[in-house]
């Protein structure tokens, strides 16, 4: 894995020399041309949400920031924390440990000052007090957080964009750590094969509090306890590697997370290695299978039902192979996918698979077409992204509810059904029961009722129930138990029948009695789920009552589907329901449900369209 990441920095073009890294700023602290005035500060992008990437910047590793010269007081060049570069803490008062950092920051300019003169200008106008005064009134009016990393520039050029200061750098950690004796210290790298001086402490990743971390940061890579050492070894020497190989992963680390896709607690990063041009040629469209997997955004459903999807994917299929004129060979292209958290002192690496493009093409497709469901209007419901769809079995979430605490049961099963989506097998069994058990408190709460008969747009609640019959109908094809997108009349199931009888007795009901409070639905429907042979005689007779009240044309048309509903049963009524009877059984529910829904509004259709064509033939 590590020379996955290597490569993948090669490929991106991260700097690996040790001291540079890659960054990015939130924010640009402006001065004049020359540097002896502070102007103000700036958004690094327009909308003062984004950031701006710099690459070959100075980094310092953690092993020279832990030495005695700079420990306690180290901070990074150039480019820092907002807090880091003025001395205070997170929310903007005096603080002597960010005071040394600051002092340090200024410190580094003044000596890079010596290659770049406006560098020392900047330096004075930091420590004027004035200029952290101006820095707070401006942090009054935006969204700034002193968390938040800023740089400099001077007029319209960016210091670190220039190599002026770059042998002073090179000077100054020459001073931290002088060239490593290597008599007899060589040892094998274990990300490169060659023989090295090894690192005895590797970096740490600062910022992602999203997953655990904190804001001292974690490293990957870490012997720092005795349980987990061999062999009488040292530290980094367990895992020997050099400073380029330890700076070439972090900064692939890096660059992936920062376009990571938050999922229960952890990260997810995606990416594509194998012939530079494929690589490139894969990346240039938003139209790879992660991207409509909708790894990226995470934003909840895509616009595009499940026949869409494929058409995209079939057409990037092709895009990809004549991206160089001729048709290539896909089989050397292939996907990777880390699955990260951040436990008490390391990030941990909770998954890893690699695999063909090809292969997951085709596992995209397949779980495109597992997901398909109709919405609760009987047309194809959106495909719901991954991380909308980990979320489905959880109950919706209030305005005042945490979101970390609200998403945390997710976690037992968000890694499991991202893995059945890449490798196209069955779903966790665990996410499986929450579903169906948060499904049928929504029935009987009558909170489904209300939401698919309401009118204009779908409601939350119809949205959210048509992702948990896709995952429940995900399931049951990974079980090799066939299930349709909506009603299938054929089903060979009679506990799928058996929902649909249900729906049919509760449209009965309300046709014939209107509004009746708790009706078939909320009385029923949870002895009915689990076995319906208790049930089901009793509401037969009440269905016999409820038909006498309707009008012929209606009452024809109940007893018809109640007639074909008992014909995918067969006999008796079955007994106790397993876990996927019950699935089946809410599945049938949803789908006549589904398919009322469209009936009606199809009347509603002609009707409309009759007054329509009636009203132009008087004028």
């Amino acid at each position: 894995m590590i020379q996955t990441l290597l490569d993948y920095g090669r490929q991106q073009g991260l700097a690996s020399t040790p001291g540079y890294g890659t960054e990015k700023a939130r924010w640009i602290l402006d001065f004049t041309e020359s540097g002896d005035k502070f102007i103000g500060l700036a958004a690094a992008s327009p909308d003062a949400q984004g950031t701006k990437t710099f690459r070959d910047i100075p980094r310092l590793s953690a092993e020279e920031k832990k030495g005695k010269f700079l420990a306690g007081r180290a901070a990074d060049f150039l480019l820092a924390p907002l807090g880091e570069i003025f001395g205070v803490d997170d929310k903007g008062n005096d603080d002597a440990g960010k005071a040394r950092r600051a002092a340090f920051f200024r410190e580094c300019l003044t000596e890079a000052g010596e290659y770049m003169p406006g560098l020392l200008e900047v330096a004075r106008e930091l420590e004027d007090p004035a200029t952290l005064v101006r820095v707070k009134e401006q942090a009054a009016s935006t969204k700034l957080k002193w968390t938040d990393k800023a740089t400099l520039r001077l007029g319209p050029r960016f210091p670190l964009e220039s190599n002026t200061w770059k042998p002073w750098w090179e000077e100054f950690r020459l001073k931290l750590s002088p060239p490593a004796k290597t008599d007899g210290a060589t040892m094998v790298s274990f990300a490169t094969g060659e023989l090295v001086v090894p690192e005895s402490v590797h970096e740490k990743f600062r910022g992602w509090t999203a997953i655990g971390g904190s804001s001292f940061g974690e490293p990957l890579i870490a012997f720092d306890k005795e349980a987990f050492s061999s062999y009488g070894l040292e530290q980094g020497k367990n895992a020997a590697m050099e400073a380029t190989a330890v700076s070439g992963y972090a900064g692939a680390l890096r660059h992936l997370a920062e376009h990571n896709v938050l999922l229960a607690g952890s990260y997810f990063l995606s990416w594509y290695t194998g012939p530079n041009e494929l690589v490139q040629a894969v990346n240039e469209e938003d139209d790879d299978p992660f991207a409509i997997f909708n790894f990226e955004t995470a934003k909840g459903e895509t616009e595009i039902d499940p026949h869409m999807a494929n058409a995209r994917l079939r057409a990037a299929v092709k895009r990809i192979k004549t991206a160089n004129g001729a048709e290539d060979d896909l089989s050397d292209l292939r996907f990777c996918v880390l699955n990260l958290s951040v436990a008490p002192g390391r990030v941990m690496i909770r998954d890893h698979i690699e695999g063909s493009f090809l292969s997951l093409n085709e596992a995209a497709k397949q779980w495109f077409s597992d997901l398909e469901i109709v919405d609760a209007r009987g047309a194809t419901a959106p495909l719901p992204s991954l991380a909308r769809l980990i979320e489905a079995p959880l109950p919706p979430r209030s305005p005042d509810t945490d979101s970390k605490k609200w998403s945390a049961p997710a976690v037992a099963w968000a890694r499991p059904v991202w893995r059945s989506a890449l490798r196209v097998t069955p779903l966790p069994q665990n996410a499986f029961a929450r579903t169906l058990d948060a499904h049928r408190r929504t029935v009987i709460a009558e909170g489904l009722h209300q939401a698919v008969t309401q009118k204009g747009d779908l409601t939350a609640i119809a949205r959210l129930t048509a992702r948990r019959m896709a995952l429940l109908k995900a399931y049951l094809l990974r079980k090799e138990i066939p299930m349709t997108p909506g009603l299938d009349p054929e089903n060979p199931h009679p506990a799928y029948h058996c929902g649909r009888l249900i729906a049919l007795y509760d449209g009965l009901q309300r046709a014939a009695l209107g509004d009746v409070g708790a009706g078939v639905v909320q009385r029923f429907y949870a002895g009915a789920t689990t076995n319906p042979a208790l049930v089901f005689a009793r509401l037969a007779k009440l269905a016999v009552v409820h038909l006498d009240k309707l009008e012929g044309g209606l009452a024809n048309w109940y007893e018809s589907q109640i007639a074909t509903a008992h014909d995918g049963i067969k006999g008796e009524y079955p007994g106790v329901l397993s876990p996927n009877d019950q699935a089946l059984f809410a599945l049938g529910f949803w789908h006549q449900i589904a398919e009322r829904n469209r009936r009606i509004a199809e009347g509603r259709a002609k009707k409309d369209a009759a007054a329509s064509s009636l009203t132009a033939e008087n004028l």
